[in-house]
């Protein structure tokens, strides 16, 4: 903050009794306003606070499956399925480390948003899933240091469904009333995280079309999967599997034919 010599120094706009050395900027008044050196300390940390309980609260709300939907739609809200609660499912427990299965591990702790898209594909019992909550955990920890630090609050929104949900989800809903929520909530997240793919009815294509919508828009996605490469192109077609794994960290553990 500068001041012409000739011009008394101004008063903090804070405390109303102190000189003003700095600036602050004031949300209810979206103007930034002079404040000494105290005020400005304590009304930095109130910001920081306030910041950092955003990036939570967006977070609690994901992890328990309470979607927003896109203005127009008949219901503004709905519950999906929420993130397993799974504490001991960290990239920081050696136990969790030692249990899940390396390749998967691997790609999940490795993979970050910008790179659009991250297949996990391996038999039940590799921590697939788990390996999920591990990266979300994380990435929610790295955002929030970044927030710490003075970095601009970056909330991690996402959607976290199954590949039986949104088939049930199509399936049940009623034909001319648009798209199913738990489809329009796939379709328009800013992260999907969609969890155990190529088990669920085959009534339609709705598989399909969430991740080659996604991948079009590039719209960032995690997929689990039990299948096989071939199992999984067999099922939703080789176009599919090769759209999707191009531009994205594959992590992918079958055992090889013979068992070995």
């Amino acid at each position: 903050m500068t001041m012409n010599a000739d011009t008394p120094p101004a008063t903090c706009e804070l405390c109303h009794a102190q000189p003003a050395t700095t600036t602050v900027f004031r949300r209810e008044w979206q103007e930034h306003q002079p404040a000494c050196e105290g005020c400005a300390a304590i009304h930095e940390d109130h910001e920081r606070k306030r910041r950092r309980q955003n990036l939570e609260d967006v977070f609690r709300r994901c992890r328990a499956g309470l979607i927003r939907l896109p203005r127009g739609m008949k219901h503004d809200e709905y519950e999906g399925p929420p993130l397993p609660d799974w504490p001991w499912a960290r990239f920081d427990n050696p136990t969790f480390r030692e249990l899940a299965d390396a390749v998967i591990l691997e790609a999940a702790e490795s993979w970050r948003i910008e790179q659009s898209a991250l297949v996990l594909a391996a038999p039940t019992g590799a921590a697939k899933t788990a390996s999920i909550v591990a990266w979300a955990y994380a990435e929610q920890a790295r955002r929030l240091a970044d927030v710490d630090a003075g970095g601009k609050p970056q909330p991690l929104d996402f959607v976290f469904t199954t590949g039986f949900e949104l088939a049930k989800a199509r399936a049940q809903h009623q034909l001319g009333a648009g798209e199913a929520p738990a489809v329009r909530a796939a379709l328009d997240a800013k992260l999907l995280l969609l969890d155990e793919v190529g088990f669920e009815p085959m009534r339609d294509r709705v598989i399909f079309e969430v991740v080659m919508h996604r991948m079009n828009q590039r719209k960032p996605c995690v997929l689990t999967t039990g299948r096989t490469e071939e199992e999984f192109s067999e099922r939703y077609g080789a176009a599919t599997w090769r759209r999707f794994t191009e531009t994205a960290v594959l992590g992918m553990s079958f055992p090889t034919k013979g068992g070995h």
